[in-house]
């Protein structure tokens, strides 16, 4: 019973030497005292609240959770820890943030103590721009490799049509004609994505924004309707880039602005300068445009950029540069072509080298199998066999096919510089009178154009080497072949004498059949025979 039950009394104990009451009930075992000691003394010299009674006793054991500076003795460091960590041991890692720029020009995201021995790999975006588009490398820091292709949306459109390939894939240039006219410098006659052969306007636009002010803009460059200078509160921007005047101060009468895609805006003379329209136009002593100039070579080399955010200019969004633009553009579609074409031609080239020693195993396999059967009269064993030499066909079938589409693509005719060529001098042509096109059947005013062959040449030679392995494959099959078709009419041809010649694809399940049905060991004689030495297949 006094098992079963508890006293519901409090335990009379005292705790020794403390002299506090047991909290217990009677019967309970009284344990350690757990009266809370408030202001105890630690040994560092804090003290502590909440202490247990019975920890006065050995005060050493009580970790002092008091906030001090210390300094870690390994690197000098003084950081702020409880008063009981011991910074000096081994195993202790300083938590100061580690101070070393790595490769990438990124700060190392590990700690001093973590990056004694090793420094942390780089966790931030690398942020690098991509080429010519306005995109950034969105990958992982990758120091030593190089960003790669950009994968996301090609960003090239004009007022005709919007560029549906990958940014990294080479576009197709609009061959539209151009839309870009004003009333004072009349039309472009050219394709939509040639350089433009009209003189850009410098009078101001004389339309009328929806706020009901004049537009700031160039005549001929699209209204930019949230610019207005008395309206848009842009007024503190800095859009002169000679002087470093703001807009507010800006004579637009004089000094229209030009708004370029991505949304900076700049007094069209300053942007001139930067875009270095001298080098593509003639002008005058007062600096006028009066006429076209041959654009030099190193104007394609790179698509003038925002002096604020060094983005592309998109021709698009502002005609008045697109002589300019254009030209780069068309030299990055034919980067774009060689890049995506070296890519697709590597993807073909690993292709066709894994090719010829799959040819070489499954040829062994299929001998193997053949070993097999003579001593197996299970059907599976022939059915593999059968599988395998139609997978054998099909792979190399799948790659006749494939080079050839892959060279049909990168011919002359399907370059972007080509179709381009072609529509310019299409159109320089219909400029000139009938008369004159009769006297003169060849247009000279447009230099002939090199195609770059290098890519269509590595896809020939790469045909070349598909050719000489299947070939070479094709002629040991066919032996194989012959052997089996001759061993096989000797068997069925008293049994079947009016069937044609069997396909080498349905032998195996021929033979097997036989086999089961006669109970011979006829698949033995026959695949021996094959996988010997005389038909040099082993």
């Amino acid at each position: 019973m006094h098992r079963a039950f508890k006293c519901p009394q409090a335990c009379e104990r005292l705790f020794q030497p403390c002299g506090h009451a047991c909290p217990c009930l009677r019967g309970d075992p009284c344990g350690l005292c757990k009266t809370k000691i408030k202001d105890a003394k630690l040994p560092c010299g804090h003290t502590k609240d909440e202490v247990n009674c019975h920890q006065v006793n050995n005060l050493d054991a009580v970790q002092c959770t008091v906030l001090v500076q210390k300094r870690i003795p390994v690197c000098a460091h003084d950081i702020e820890v409880p008063c009981c960590r011991d910074v000096a041991v081994d195993g202790f890692h300083c938590p100061q943030a580690c101070i070393t720029t790595l490769d990438c020009g990124h700060q190392c995201p590990g700690t001093c103590g973590i990056c004694k021995t090793q420094h942390q790999q780089c966790t931030r975006i690398c942020g690098r721009r991509l080429g010519s588009c306005n995109h950034t490398c969105p990958e992982t820091c990758h120091p030593g490799r190089s960003c790669g292709s950009c994968s996301r949306p090609c960003e090239v459109q004009c007022t005709h049509s919007h560029c549906d390939q990958m940014c990294h894939e080479p576009c197709a240039p609009c061959i539209q004609r151009c839309t870009w006219n004003c009333e004072h410098q009349g039309e472009c006659n050219m394709p939509c994505a040639a350089p433009c052969n009209r003189l850009p306007c410098s009078k101001r636009c004389s339309e009328v924004l929806t706020c009901g002010h004049q537009c700031p803009s160039l005549c001929g460059e699209i209204c930019p309707s949230e610019y207005c200078q008395d309206c848009s509160g842009k007024g503190g921007e800095q859009v002169d880039l000679i002087e470093f005047k703001d807009y507010s101060e800006i004579d637009l009468n004089s000094t229209p602005i030009v708004v370029l895609g991505c949304g900076h805006f700049f007094t069209a003379e300053g942007l001139d300068g930067h875009v270095r329209m001298s080098e593509v136009y003639k002008t005058n002593s007062a600096g006028e445009i009066v006429g076209l100039r041959d654009i030099p070579a190193e104007m394609a080399e790179r698509v003038p950029q925002c002096p604020n955010c060094q983005r592309p200019i998109q021709q698009y969004a502002t005609q008045r540069y697109n002589r300019a633009i254009n030209r780069a553009v068309i030299d990055e579609m034919s980067r774009r072509f060689l890049v995506s074409g070296k890519g697709g031609l590597d993807t073909l080239e690993g292709k066709v080298n894994d090719l010829e020693p799959y040819l070489e195993e499954t040829k062994q396999s299929v001998v193997n199998l053949a070993d097999d059967i003579g001593g197996d009269t299970r059907p599976e064993i022939s059915i593999e066999a059968s599988r395998q030499l139609e997978a054998r066909v099909k792979k190399s079938d799948a790659l006749t096919k494939l080079v050839p589409a892959f060279l049909n693509s990168v011919t002359e005719q399907s370059q972007p510089v080509r179709k381009l060529h072609d529509a310019t001098h299409k159109s320089i042509r219909a400029l000139k009178p009938v008369h004159e096109q009769m006297a003169q059947l060849s247009v000279s005013s447009i230099t002939p154009i090199s195609p770059d062959r290098r890519i269509l040449l590595g896809g020939r030679a790469l045909q070349l080497k598909l050719d000489s392995v299947i070939i070479a494959d094709e002629m040991q099959y066919q032996r194989m072949n012959d052997y089996l078709e001759d061993q096989v009419s000797a068997v069925i041809a008293p049994i079947f004498p009016c069937q044609p010649v069997f396909s080498h694809f349905a032998f195996s399940r021929v033979i097997w059949t036989l086999n089961y049905t006669t109970k011979t060991p006829l698949l033995y004689h026959l695949f021996s025979t094959l996988s010997g030495e005389a038909i040099g297949i082993k």
